[in-house]
């Protein structure tokens, strides 16, 4: 009977702790931090990149939201106009470049319709770089067909001669892409953007519909 007992107490104390041994696991599961889906937005050690956490929900960007049927109607520019804010050319046709004289380097935006050239700043194109020899009001004027897709120049009412590739300007011209224009000390060369291949709609002629 003694040797029985004492076998009993045995198997007994073994199976409390296992039972304890059980439990301690299972209470540290429970208690372990998951790491799951989690993202370290803190700063990293000396050599590895850092992150910032993203400012709003997801860190994407709001946006403004319009009610529905309403548009956003803060700037639209005027009918049968080509002009943005601030006197920029809102659809250009092509681009007058200055390649000799005051103001090399400097670029203007043309216009369909007339545009006018000269050192006033009333100018479509104000040559205002220092060259006294441009006259202040129409030293010439450049015009664009919307409906042919053609460029010419003519002369104004300046005595300063207009030439075009080193001919005077008597009448009206026909201007090519890369035609050089000469008023007074200054050269201008034509990059033309609008030809048969491509043009803006003939409503946007400059002075209205057409």
């Amino acid at each position: 009977m003694t040797i029985l007992a004492n076998i009993h107490r045995l198997f007994s104390r073994d199976t409390s702790i296992e039972k304890s041994e059980s439990d301690e696991r299972r209470n540290s599961r429970e208690t372990m931090p998951t790491t799951d889906n989690v993202v370290d937005f803190g700063v990293q050690s000396e050599g590895e990149q850092s992150f910032e956490r993203p400012t709003g929900r997801s860190g994407r960007i709001r946006t403004r939201m319009l009610p529905e049927g309403e548009e956003d109607n803060s700037y639209s520019p005027p009918v049968g106009t080509d002009q943005l804010r601030g006197g920029r050319v809102r659809r250009p046709v092509g681009w007058l470049v200055v390649i000799e004289g005051p103001g090399t380097g400097d670029w203007f935006a043309l216009e369909s319709g007339l545009t006018h050239l000269g050192r006033g700043a009333d100018q479509d194109v104000c040559l205002d770089f220092g060259d006294q020899s441009i006259s202040r009001q129409s030293h010439a004027f450049i015009t664009y067909d919307i409906a042919r897709h053609r460029f010419q120049i003519c002369h104004g009412e300046s005595r300063n001669r207009t030439r075009l590739n080193g001919e005077v300007v008597e009448h009206k011209a026909a201007l090519s892409h890369g035609d050089r224009i000469s008023i007074g000390k200054t050269t201008l060369r034509i990059a033309i953007f609008c030809d048969d291949q491509f043009s803006w709609a003939p409503i946007l002629d400059k002075g209205g519909p057409q």
